[in-house]
């Protein structure tokens, strides 16, 4: 089981009684995993489960020593929760099987910068650039962002599935805007990080 550990978690509620954990996974393994789930189960102040949600983190992969943020959200939280569990899973990647979408590793978020909005539902915005400074195309590009409040923890996580569907070539880039509209706290900083599959020849 690769050695992943969960970190910076934040929980919050809201006025419409949801629940919200923010939080980062950390890869401590000396290889790389992909497909890395979360899940997170409400239970009774006996332990029992209420409820339970799994989904998989911001990106596909997470390199060794590196991170990647989560959101779940329960909508209609179960009456009488009183506490937590939590468990996260992962595949070490297999760079060896060709057969397997492998990672990109040329893609890079720049030229960014944060605005704060609060107008309407829209709290707060990032926009910036994703370059490929490689020789391999990209395809599947994606970008995670992770928000963090004055306590280092985190606040807001946003991770749009696919940000560009066909291919970023090499020297290529293209402008990007993500918007949050939910967040635990004030935003004091924030993370970004670009990924994608390469395209391999044949």
């Amino acid at each position: 089981m690769p050695n992943l550990i969960i970190g910076g978690l934040t929980i919050s509620t809201d006025d419409r009684d949801r629940v919200h954990f923010w939080g980062e996974v950390f890869n401590r393994d000396q290889q790389t995993v992909r497909w890395v789930r979360v899940s997170i189960r409400l239970l009774n102040e006996r332990g029992r489960k209420l409820a339970e949600k799994t989904d998989l983190v911001g990106l596909e992969w997470i390199v060794p020593g590196g991170r990647c943020p989560f959101y779940i959200r329960f909508e209609e939280p179960p009456k009488g929760w009183r506490t937590y569990s939590l468990t996260v899973s992962g595949v070490a990647h297999d760079f060896d099987d060709l057969g397997l979408p492998q990672p990109h590793l040329g893609l890079v978020a720049e030229k960014d910068h944060y605005r704060e909005i609060n107008r309407a539902d829209l709290r707060c915005s990032i926009v910036g650039l994703l370059s490929n400074h490689s020789l391999v195309s990209a395809t599947h590009v994606k970008v995670a962002c992770t928000l963090y409040g004055p306590n280092g923890k985190v606040v807001g996580v946003l991770s749009p599935y696919l940000v560009q569907r066909g291919l970023l070539s090499s020297g290529d880039e293209m402008a990007f805007e993500l918007k949050f509209y939910v967040l635990a706290d004030i935003v004091s900083d924030y993370r970004l990080e670009a990924q994608g599959r390469a395209l391999l020849p044949g």
